[in-house]
């Protein structure tokens, strides 16, 4: 391919480094003019760049006019605004001048001051020229007092011919208003591309080159390619809303009869009539509502299908809340109905059935706006078209692909949809309100009549992929009754085939249940995007919280947590896709997401979701054993650790967090830091316990630097964090005038180097002994700092509040070192809060000082991780190592105990139960493998409280066993091969 680059000033800097960029990528193929001279050639791209504004006399336009360049032309920098003298388009949106810090409007001045400043382009959904950077791309990290130039159009003058593939990107803020990349590609004119800002080859800070690079290169590769890319344009925001007769109406046919069975006695609770949120969710929908208000908002993941649903005149009476959905009760002009809700496992709609003793008229009001997740604006699918008949409504987008049906089976209904723009309440249950003129919306009034002798159902389907998969979700939901049947199934399975325990302990049982069901919820399938662990589930909010379902959508640091406990209870499909999800989305550097959106936007600012990646390869790799799926996905593995690894400037073999991103403090005074001790103590882990998995794929050369790293980096986690003078590990280390200083500010995250295995148990006694005081730990968990410090802020994520998160990690760390009474005490703490807001979640932040909710999500994925993960990690001390069908097990029971069952701990394909009996200072421990083909060598390390072992039994013969010392109590250490069920028996002094 010939490429001609034109440049206006080819002495400028920045016209150099792009001559001397395209030098290395073509070679001899590319020539190189000034603009000024070029008299015209025959090439198969002309690209015109420029790091200032390009205006050009008559001349110069002609002989671009006369240009015919086989694939087109690229005007990129101050070059794209040579369309607009070229008679292609209105003038465009030009400044330029000196980047100042103060005058970023879209900076966050007044809150996240610590926010990056950088600058790209966000596509709309997946445009070919920006796939294989995941919808967008930063470029730009501008310097104080650097020059620049852009050329935006800015809403609502965006270009006439052109169409708009990528909009201005600022961190997490999308300008959607500003065009930065559009092409021309039609019959009336040549076939260009323009990429008019936040493109420097010659920038002052350099952190986005790769990145860059990537684009020009994309550029350069879609020009000559032409993909295909229906749908993948931005559209102006959606103003209007309008009936359209011509719109086709999907049907179910005949549903088949019967009532949907939604309880369950074992795991129900009985809820209220009042403001408790709920959330029932499955692969593809959400729906969130409250006890006494019923359904308010569902979301079919990307778009919001409908909001602000409401019975008008609905008294509530009664509810339950289970695994397979909610049932209420509610009166009406004096008559009972009772209603049952039901969100499909595997399908995006929602399903509402109601039955009445006597006839009774049903009003219903709700809003469509087919809201796309942020950070896509509202209206970002352009205008709305609706149409109906008897039973069916239907919304569409401007898109064509986006649009959800609404229908009531069973009666004929009558409709009042309103053309006119209107928004839903504020949140639930918050009165109707007036609508911002910038947004779009379908408001809705349906009413219909209940009889006794048929239930009444009401079912929304949304699809962000067009009307052919709208039309096969329509088609399953014909037979709702089975959809209950598999969903009731669905839970079965759950409860018989995953990790599950029996205990004295009555809260224990039913939160681990409970625990199952809420992690297989956070599993998101989007089309177009993947399938992966989400973080959290709230119903939207007005404002920032706008396009924000809580937080249910896909994240790095989030997703591992959470799925170390998803392999603790046997769900090793979840935490395959969450490791496929997250290498899929890798950075062209090899740093793994912190964030991506169900709208399909990725960004990569967090310090530690790398690592963490690494260490869920690891101990994914420890469960399941599976070489195949592991060896599939080590080429990103590798990439993941070369960027780790590059980030050490100084070589002591720990990570560091300048211009990588925030670390787990994002902002505040415990912020910052060059490196983190719990950044690090997370990297030596994942570099500890990837060597292993290295040397199972027989990958020794990999396993060998391994092995160095993880020594150099345990090595580096002592000397750079502790501080012996008061025996305390730091938060941080910074340099400053060429000396190392810490801050030995004690947080919860000091945690996590511990759980990890890669701390000195014994250097962090006063932590641990500070951490079980009151000062740290509340009755409803553990603070971020403790009460007494003078930073404290009880409401500050980062600076005083509960999260179940930190209880966790806490209880898991008190394990490793041996604390089983306050480990267990923080592990009830978790039991104890499920429900505390919604029945049978966790919240995701609690009032450091009064337990209320503090956070944003009632149901938070790793809240709910932690009360499985210090379970299984820690009260069980469960080690695998699947490959070589091994299991190590080191159980701290506690001494109230006299029984407990742990049945499904999967290792591999194999199952393993432990039953334990306490009969006074007699212990009796049952080891069985109840499924896999070849029998597992177990380990079993019980931790007892004794001054010494009286006798042992193993399967009734007495065996001779060396107790070894554990903190102040003994470790008794027996090696069975599970051929059979095997039992260890322990006979106690001192018991």
């Amino acid at each position: 391919m010939r490429i001609i680059l034109l440049l206006p000033d080819p002495a400028g800097s920045e016209e150099r480094a792009v001559h001397t960029w395209l030098h290395q990528q073509s070679g001899p193929r590319a020539g190189v003019h000034p603009l000024a001279t070029f008299k015209g050639s025959e090439c198969d791209i002309l690209w015109v760049h420029s790091g200032g504004l390009v205006v050009s006399p008559a001349a110069t336009l002609d002989m671009l006019n006369a240009q015919k360049p086989r694939a087109g032309f690229l005007f990129s920098g101050g070059a794209a605004l040579l369309p607009h003298q070229l008679g292609w388009d209105p003038a465009p949106h030009v400044s330029s001048g000196t980047w100042r810090a103060a005058d970023d409007e879209l900076f966050f001045h007044d809150t996240f001051t610590e926010a990056p400043r950088i600058r790209g382009h966000a596509g709309f959904r997946t445009h070919p020229l920006l796939s294989a950077m995941h919808g967008g791309v930063y470029t730009w990290a501008p310097v104080e007092g650097e020059r620049f130039a852009s050329v935006r159009y800015r809403l609502p003058h965006w270009p006439i011919r052109a169409r708009v593939i990528a909009a201005e990107r600022a961190y997490i803020h999308l300008a959607d208003q500003y065009a930065t990349i559009w092409e021309y590609d039609d019959e009336r004119g040549p076939r260009a591309l323009c990429i008019g800002a936040y493109f420097p080859f010659a920038p002052r800070d350099a952190r986005f080159r790769r990145a860059h690079e990537q684009l020009a290169r994309a550029a350069l590769r879609h020009l000559e390619l032409r993909p295909k890319h229906p749908g993948s344009a931005w559209l102006p925001r959606g103003r209007t809303a309008r009936r359209d007769s011509t719109l086709i109406l999907p049907h179910m046919g005949g549903e088949r009869p019967g009532r949907l069975a939604l309880a369950d006695d074992e795991l129900g609770f009985a809820g209220g009539t009042g403001a408790e949120p709920f959330t029932l969710a499955g692969r593809r929908a959400l729906a969130t509502g409250t006890e006494g208000g019923g359904v308010h908002e569902l979301w079919v993941h990307p778009l919001r299908a409908l909001r602000g649903l409401e019975i008008v005149g609905a008294s509530p009476v009664a509810s339950e809340i289970s695994p397979l959905g909610v049932e209420r009760t509610f009166q009406v002009a004096g008559e009972t109905v009772d209603e049952r809700v039901m969100v499909p496992h595997e399908l995006g709609a929602l399903m509402i059935e109601w039955t009445a003793a006597a006839p009774v008229t049903l009003e219903l009001h709700w809003w469509c706006d087919l809201r796309f997740a942020w950070p896509y604006p509202a209206g970002a699918l352009g205008d709305l078209r609706w149409h109906h008949d008897q039973h069916t409504l239907v919304v569409h987008a401007a898109t064509g692909q986006d649009l959800v049906c609404c229908r009531f089976g069973g009666a004929p209904v009558e409709w009042d949809v309103r053309e006119t723009s209107a928004t839903p309440p504020a949140e639930p249950p918050g009165p109707a309100t007036a609508a911002p003129a910038d947004t779009v919306a379908v408001e809705v009034h349906a009413r219909v009549t209940l009889t006794p002798d048929l239930p009444l159902r009401f079912t929304v389907a949304a699809t962000s992929s067009g009307s052919d998969e709208l039309t096969a979700t329509l088609a399953a939901l014909r037979d709702p009754i089975s959809l209950s049947n598999a969903r009731a199934a669905t839970v079965r399975r759950l409860g018989e085939e995953r990790f599950g325990v029996s205990a004295p302990e009555p809260e224990l049982a039913r939160a681990v249940a409970w625990a199952k069901h809420r992690l297989d919820s956070f599993v998101v399938s989007t089309p177009g995007v993947g399938r992966s662990l989400v973080a959290g589930y709230a119903a939207s909010r007005p404002g920032w919280g706008d396009g924000r379902a809580g937080y249910a959508w896909y994240f790095g640091r989030d997703a591992v947590w959470t799925a170390l406990a998803a392999l603790a209870v046997g769900d090793f499909a979840a935490v395959r896709d969450v490791i496929r999800f997250l290498g899929e989305k890798q950075d062209i550097t090899g740093k793994i997401l912190h964030e991506c959106t169900t709208s399909g936007l990725v960004h990569y600012d967090a310090a530690d979701a790398t690592p963490l990646y690494l260490l869920l390869v690891a101990r994914c790799h420890a469960w399941t054993g599976e070489t195949a799926f592991i060896a599939n996905e080590w080429e990103r593995v590798k990439r993941a650790l070369q960027f780790c690894a590059g980030t050490d400037t100084d070589e002591d073999g720990l990570i560091e967090n300048p211009g990588v991103g925030h670390g787990w403090i994002e902002f505040g005074p415990l912020g910052g830091g060059r490196v983190t001790y719990y950044n690090a103590g997370i990297w030596a882990a994942a570099l500890q316990e990837l060597e292993r998995t290295a040397l199972d794929l027989g990958d020794r050369a990999f396993a060998v630097d391994l092995h160095a790293r993880a020594g150099l980096a345990r090595a580096a986690l002592e000397t750079r964090f502790f501080d012996a003078e008061t025996g305390v590990y730091a938060l941080k280390a910074w340099q400053e005038d060429g000396a190392w200083h810490t801050d030995l500010t004690p947080t919860a995250t000091h945690a996590v180097p511990l759980l990890l295995g890669v701390a000195d148990p014994e250097r962090a006694a006063s932590w641990l002994d500070a951490v079980a005081s009151d000062d740290f730990s509340a009755p409803w968990g553990v603070r971020m700092i403790p009460a007494s410090d003078p930073r404290f802020d009880p409401r500050s994520y980062h600076g005083g509040a509960v999260w179940p998160l930190y209880t966790g990690w806490v209880s898991w760390a008190e394990y490793a070192a041996g604390r089983e009474r306050s480990g267990y005490a923080h592990l009830l703490a978790n039991v104890r809060l499920m429900g505390q807001r919604a029945k049978g979640a966790w919240d995701e932040v609690l009032h450091g000082t009064t337990g209320t909710d503090a956070g944003v999500c009632p149901d938070q994925a790793w809240s709910t991780a932690m009360v499985v993960a210090p379970l299984v990690y820690g009260l069980l001390g469960a080690e695998p190592d699947a490959f070589r069908g091994r299991l190590r097990l080191r159980p701290q029971l506690p001494a109230d105990w006299d029984h407990g069952e742990f049945r499904n701990l999967r290792v591999g394909d194999a199952a393993v139960t432990l039953r334990y009996e306490r009969h006074r200072d007699r212990l009796l421990f049952r080891v069985e493998q109840e499924q896999g083909a070849t029998p597992l060598t177990v380990l079993l390390e019980p931790i007892v409280d004794a001054q010494a072992l009286r006798a042992a039994r193993v399967d009734g013969r007495p065996a001779e066993l060396v107790p070894q010392a554990f903190g102040d109590r003994l470790r008794v250490p027996v090696q069975l091969v599970l051929d059979s069920e095997r039992v260890l028996e322990l006979e106690l002094d001192g018991a």
